[in-house]
C-alpha cells in the first residue's frame, strides 16, 4: 500500500495551510494577466484616451507560434521491456489519443495556449484525465486557470511536490447528471469513486474574486457553482480525493491510475528562480516599462487630441459665442481694434520626441526578452542596437537561444503530458482493440522481418503493465527551414566536386534528389527518374541496337 500524505481526517487542514502560503504567490496575477491581455490601468487620469500600446501582449501571443510550429514526435519506451508493445503504443498516442484530446481546444491550440500562458504567469499547469466524448474513450489534458492549482505547502517546483490541489467548479446541472449518470453504471456493476449522498448535499456559491478568472472579472459575469477541492498525492496506488470545503466532506476517492505513481498535473515554465513556485515570466520583467510606455501613448494621443482642436487666446472685449471651428466661418470680433483671436500653441519638445522615446521603450522591452524589434527604424529606437549586418546578426542569434529554450520548456512539458495520458490510457481502457498501422510502421516493421505482413495490431488493454515512457524527439516542434537545407546540401556537393576521394563515398544521385525536394518547384517527383526505371530503360535501349 502506498504511504498517504493526505487521508480523509486531514485534507480539508492540508489544503488551507497550501492555499494560504501560495495567496502571496497569486497576488500579482491580475496586474499580469491585464498587461498580456492588453487592457489600459483601472486607474488613468480623467481626461486620458484608454488607449495602450500592445507590445507586450502581441508578443506574449506571436512568441508561441514560432516557437512551436508544429507537435512534436518522439519515442515510446515501456517498461515491460517489450519492444513490440512500445511501437504499438507509439501509434496508440499519435493516431488516437492526440488527434482526440480536444477538450477545450486542439493539442496545438493548447500547446500554444501553454506557452502563452506561461509566459504571462512564469507557469502553466495542465491536467491529465480520462473522459469520453462521442465514440473516443481516452485520455486527455486541459489547462486549468492558474490560480485553480495549488502546490503543496513548502514546495517550489510541481515535481517536488507530494501533493498538489485542482480546485473545480460544478454548475448544479453538472450534478445532477453526474448522479444520474453513476447511478446507470452503478446498475451495470461499474462502480465508481463518487459518494453520491455526499453530492446531494452541495450546494452551489459565488466565486470569490481571488478565484475570477480575467474575463469573469471585467464583463461582471455571475459566476460560481458547486466548488469541489480534488487532492492528487504521489505513489503508485495512492488515494485521490475530492473534497468539498463547504461541509468538510469527501465526496470522491480513486486510486491513482497510473503505474508509476505520478500526480497527473504538469507545469510548463518560462524560467524557474528556484524560489517563487510560479516561477517568472516574460511580462514580469518588462511590466514596469510596458506602463511607461502606455502613459507615453495616452498622453501624446491627448496632446494630438489638443493640436487638432487647440484651446484659443482671446484679447480684447467681444462676444465669444460664435468662434467655431468651422467652413467658411466669421467671427465677429466688434469694434475693438486690439481684439484678437488665434490658436494656443502647445507643440513640446516632449511631443516633438515622442517618436525617439517611443521607439527607445518598446526597443528595451522586446530587448529584455530577447526578440528583435524589427518596426523602429535605424534613426530612432535603441541606440545600442547595432543595424550593421554583424550587429543584426548578433541580436539574430540571440533570439535563436531564447527560442530555443523556449522550445526545450514546451518540449519537456509536452512529452510529461504526453507520456501520463498515455500511461492514463493503458490503465482505464478496457478489452482488445484493433489499431491501425501506418504505412511508415509497416515499412520500418519489414526492414526488420521481410515476413511481417500485418494491416493492424490488437491492443490487449486488460493486461497489467509497469508504465511507458516517452521522449521528445529534439526541436521537431520546429519545421524544417527548406531554404537552409538547400544551402546546407550545395555545400556538400561542392565538398563532393572539389575532392574527388571525397566523392567516391556521396550518393551524388540521393544529393541531387533531396535538393530537388527542397527546391521548393511544383511536382518534384517528376524531375527524378527512378534508378529501377532508368536501369530498364538503358536495357530497352540496348535490346533495340541488338
Amino acid at each position: 500500500m502506498a504511504f498517504s500524505f493526505i487521508d480523509e481526517s486531514n485534507i480539508g487542514d492540508a489544503y488551507d495551510e497550501s492555499l494560504q502560503k501560495y495567496q502571496a504567490v497569486l497576488s500579482g496575477i491580475d496586474e499580469l494577466e491585464r498587461i498580456a491581455l492588453n487592457k489600459p490601468k483601472s486607474n488613468i487620469p480623467a481626461g486620458l484616451p484608454n488607449v495602450t500600446d500592445g507590445t507586450t501582449a502581441s508578443y506574449i501571443q506571436s512568441r508561441p507560434k514560432s516557437v512551436i510550429q508544429q507537435l512534436p514526435t518522439g519515442l515510446v519506451t515501456s517498461l515491460d521491456k517489450d519492444k513490440d508493445l512500445a511501437d504499438v503504443a507509439n501509434l496508440v498516442l499519435t493516431e488516437e489519443i492526440l488527434p482526440n484530446a480536444n477538450t477545450t481546444g486542439s493539442v496545438i491550440q493548447k500547446s500554444w495556449g501553454a506557452l502563452s500562458k506561461a509566459m504571462t504567469y512564469g507557469s502553466q499547469p495542465a491536467y491529465c484525465f480520462y473522459t469520453q466524448h462521442g465514440n473516443y474513450f481516452g485520455a486527455d489534458f486541459k489547462l486549468p486557470y492558474i490560480k485553480d492549482v495549488i502546490l503543496e505547502s513548502g514546495k517550489v517546483y510541481d515535481k517536488d511536490c507530494n501533493v498538489i490541489f485542482l480546485r473545480a467548479w460544478y454548475q448544479p446541472s453538472d450534478i445532477k447528471y453526474l448522479i444520474h449518470r453513476e447511478k446507470q453504471l452503478a446498475e451495470h456493476g461499474i462502480k465508481s469513486g463518487w459518494r453520491l449522498d455526499k453530492l446531494t448535499q452541495l450546494e452551489a456559491k459565488e466565486k470569490t474574486d481571488e478565484s475570477k478568472s480575467p474575463a469573469e472579472r471585467e464583463k461582471s459575469l455571475e459566476t460560481g457553482g458547486i466548488q469541489i477541492i480534488f487532492a492528487f498525492q504521489r505513489g503508485v496506488g495512492a488515494t485521490f480525493y475530492g473534497y468539498s470545503s463547504d461541509n468538510n466532506e469527501v465526496v470522491y476517492s480513486t486510486v491513482n491510475p497510473d503505474p508509476r505513481g505520478i500526480i497527473p498535473i504538469h507545469f510548463i515554465y518560462h524560467d524557474m528562480d528556484m524560489s517563487n513556485p510560479i516561477g517568472r515570466g516574460a511580462v514580469e520583467l518588462v511590466a514596469g516599462l510596458q506602463n511607461m510606455l502606455d502613459s507615453e501613448m495616452q498622453m501624446y494621443q491627448y496632446a494630438q487630441a489638443l493640436s487638432l482642436n487647440p484651446p484659443l487666446i482671446k484679447r480684447g472685449s467681444f462676444d465669444t459665442s460664435t468662434i467655431r471651428f468651422k467652413v467658411n466661418a466669421i467671427w465677429d470680433l466688434g469694434a475693438d481694434q486690439n481684439a484678437s483671436i488665434s490658436p494656443a500653441n502647445i507643440s513640446t519638445n516632449a511631443t516633438n520626441n515622442f517618436s525617439n522615446n517611443y521607439g527607445l521603450i518598446k526597443s528595451q522591452i522586446l530587448n529584455l526578452n530577447n526578440s528583435n524589434d524589427t518596426s523602429v527604424s535605424a534613426e530612432v529606437g535603441n541606440p545600442g542596437f547595432s543595424k550593421t549586418d554583424s550587429g543584426v546578426k548578433a541580436q539574430q542569434e540571440r533570439v535563436g537561444v531564447s527560442d530555443n529554450h523556449l522550445r526545450k520548456q514546451f518540449e519537456g512539458w509536452f512529452g510529461d503530458v504526453c507520456e501520463t495520458m498515455l500511461n492514463i490510457h493503458f490503465a482505464l481502457s478496457e478489452g482488445e482493440q484493433e489499431v491501425d498501422l501506418t504505412q511508415e510502421y509497416i515499412k520500418r516493421r519489414k526492414l526488420e522481418d521481410s515476413e511481417f505482413d500485418a494491416s493492424t495490431a490488437v491492443v490487449d488493454y486488460n493486461k497489467k503493465l509497469k508504465g511507458f515512457k516517452f521522449k521528445v524527439d529534439a526541436s521537431t516542434s520546429k519545421l524544417k527551414d527548406d531554404e537552409q537545407s538547400m544551402e546546407n546540401l550545395k555545400g556538400i556537393l561542392e565538398l563532393a566536386q572539389s575532392d574527388p576521394e571525397l566523392g567516391q563515398v556521396i550518393r551524388k544521385d540521393q544529393l541531387l534528389k533531396r535538393m530537388i525536394n527542397k527546391s521548393g518547384v511544383d511536382d518534384p517527383e517528376e524531375l527524378i527518374i527512378d534508378a529501377d526505371q532508368n536501369n530498364n530503360g538503358i536495357a530497352d535501349s540496348e535490346e533495340q541496337y541488338e
